[in-house]
């Protein structure tokens, strides 16, 4: 009994102990499987993943916040629904075979899925990583998916592989020199341009390979040079020789620098282009310009350029030789301080103007010599474009016309002094011919008359003798009064220019039958001597002309007096129009200067005029000629 009451007591402690010891542990155990079902939800619920369940009717059992963001679909709307029911895009992807092979124990990870909402219209792409889901007994009941959408990677990854492929497009494609050496100088990576120059089919040809082995046998010694001192500084720029796989010598102007940032080794960054053709270009060009220079010292003209901004950028030795200034003080626009003050303002708006123009120019001035004096230079200039048409600039030739401008100065007094004696000779010859020639056939006249008047018995072939040579005496006196007036016109001194037109124009209407219509200002004052006899001439001239030469049947004189903006006093114009047959081009081109024959025609009217400061302008067609004179009159002139 006691043992059995010890054995109870015991047994009772026992169990009260065990109960004490073991109730803990039963209520943990107890408790272990609701804190891991919550520890599940909680993960779940905060996974950044999309998480969800489907039965084996893919019915949604599970589905997470997560998935909440991705479709934009509660879990009200989805859960305890046909997964195709949601997402019929499932089966037009082909992902319901991934479902199902699921529910046959396989686990699926289907990546860049297409998926479309219908309800919410989102649209992306999604990885899915599919597992079957068992129960206690190990049975498939379902399957588990995680879902992550990929939609904002992808487009960055394509982003970014497009990005590359332009990158690589561009550096392969590129007419740069663009690749990567290690330190010791081998390459890593090339792209097309340096295998072209190199004379390789392929870039990979050059990997692997030493940049020395491609260097020309004469520059290979400065190599290692070259390698210390992108090492050390960092960078290194200047030209590289190299020789290709057919000997052909090329030269690279290259910029290398050192990369350390983010590499365990360093790297060499080479950038490069070849100048091969520039430098020969360079080189033709210079041996060019050395010809040309040599060429232009030894000219016997003094020669000079100009840039297209219009400023000088050479002269020669000899033009140099004259001024005695050195080039850079004859640059630019130095060499305008040579030139007399008076022709400066000219002289710069004639090249300023061309070279706006464009245009070829011719002009004159003075220059000054090395020994001081100025001298007359003719400059010529022509504008000079580069091959594809683009203006470059002038250059122009001068020459010493000194002394033939003393000459046409010479030339021009002669003419003018011929032209004087012409006048003064005809004026004598006219006087001769009114005062002693004109009296003796008077006075022949005069006795032929008292003949006819005493000779009463005369037969009759004898009286008519007489009579006829009486008649050819008063004839004779006619004519030569007329020559006498044409060759000198009194009225022209004693009356002025517009009485000697007016009586001249209605004798030679009447001599000619070519009708003349006269237009004078109603007050014509006298002018200088010269001047009337000048317009008179070319009246005289244009008429004799029109009568013999154009066939026009009438002609047009109007004279007018007026001021001048041009020359800053009055002038006076002529204008002589006809409607004939025009002049030929190999009269009216004959030169100006020319004093042969003076006084007649063209060259006479020309020369004329250009003795008293005027000009000529000539303008002729099939329908008839224009001539107009224009004349300067004197600031004292009344």
């Amino acid at each position: 009994m006691r043992t059995a009451r010890s054995t109870g007591k015991h047994t009772r402690k026992s169990t009260t102990e065990l109960r004490g010891k073991r109730g803990p542990k039963q209520r943990a155990a107890r408790a272990t499987p609701l804190r891991d079902k919550e520890l599940c939800a909680r993960l779940i619920r905060s996974s950044v993943d999309g998480i969800l369940a489907f039965d084996r009717e893919f019915r949604y059992t599970v589905w997470n916040p997560a998935m909440e963001r991705i479709s934009g679909l509660s879990k009200e709307q989805t859960l305890g629904r046909c997964a195709f029911d949601v997402f019929p895009f499932l089966k037009e992807i082909g992902e319901d075979k991934f479902l199902c092979e699921v529910l046959e124990g396989k686990t699926v990870i289907a990546r860049d899925r297409p998926y479309r909402v219908p309800e919410t219209g989102r649209e992306g792409l999604f990885e899915g990583y599919y597992s079957p889901f068992r129960d206690q007994q190990g049975e498939i009941v379902g399957g588990l998916a995680i879902v992550r959408d990929v939609t904002e990677r992808k487009r960055a990854e394509d982003a970014l592989r497009e990005s590359e492929e332009r990158y690589r497009d561009l550096v392969d494609n590129s007419d740069v020199l663009i690749g990567t050496h290690d330190v010791s100088g081998q390459v890593m990576s090339v792209n097309r341009a340096v295998a072209e120059v190199a004379g390789f089919s392929s870039a990979d040809q050059l990997v692997g390979r030493s940049v020395g082995d491609f260097l020309s046998p004469d520059v290979r010694h400065l190599f290692n040079a070259y390698l210390q001192e992108v090492v050390s500084k960092g960078r290194a720029r200047g030209l590289m020789k190299v020789r290709a796989r057919n000997g052909e010598e090329r030269i690279i102007e290259y910029d290398n620098s050192l990369r350390r940032q983010g590499l365990k080794k360093p790297i060499v960054r080479c950038i490069g282009r070849d100048v091969t053709e520039q430098r020969r270009a360079e080189h033709a060009l210079r041996e060019s310009e050395e010809r040309f220079r040599t060429m232009a010292n030894a000219a016997p003209v003094m020669i000079w350029m100009s840039g297209p901004d219009s400023l000088c950028t050479f002269f020669n030795q000899p033009w140099l030789d004259f001024t005695g200034c050195p080039l850079d003080e004859q640059t630019g626009n130095g060499w305008a301080a040579s030139v007399h003050p008076d022709d400066l303002s000219r002289c710069m708006d004639t090249y300023l103007k061309a070279f706006k123009a464009r245009t070829k120019f011719g002009m004159e001035y003075r220059l000054r010599r090395a020994d001081g004096e100025y001298r007359w230079i003719l400059d010529i200039g022509t504008p000079l474009f580069a091959p594809p048409g683009t203006f470059a600039g002038y250059i122009g030739s001068c020459i010493d016309v000194t002394e033939l401008k003393q000459a046409q100065e010479r030339l021009q007094q002669l003419s003018g002094r011929l032209i004087k004696l012409q006048e003064q000779e005809r004026q004598r010859i006219s006087r001769e011919l009114h005062d002693t020639t004109a009296s003796s056939l008077t006075a022949l006249i005069a006795n032929l008359a008292l003949v006819r008047r005493s000779a009463t018995g005369l037969d009759s072939r004898a009286h008519k003798a007489l009579s006829e040579s009486l008649d050819l005496a008063r004839q004779c006196v006619r004519e030569i009064r007329t020559v006498s007036y044409l060759l000198h016109p009194p009225l022209l001194d004693e009356l002025g220019l517009a009485s000697a037109l007016r009586w001249y124009t209605e004798g030679f209407a009447k001599r000619s039958g070519v009708s003349i219509d006269l237009h004078l200002p109603d007050k014509l004052d006298r002018l200088p001597r010269e001047a009337e006899t000048a317009l008179f001439r070319i009246v005289q001239e244009g008429l004799t002309n029109i009568h013999l030469h154009s066939g026009s049947p009438t002609a047009s004189i109007r004279l007018t007096r007026e001021a001048s903006e041009l020359v800053g006093r009055e002038q006076i114009t002529l204008i002589l129009r006809d409607e004939g047959r025009g002049i030929p081009s190999c009269v009216l081109e004959g030169p100006a200067d020319n004093i042969q024959g003076l006084g007649v025609g063209i060259a006479g009217m020309r020369e004329r005029v250009r003795q008293l400061g005027g000009r000529v302008k000539i303008s002729t067609s099939k329908k008839g000629t224009t001539i107009q004179a224009t004349l300067p009159l004197p600031e004292d002139n009344p």
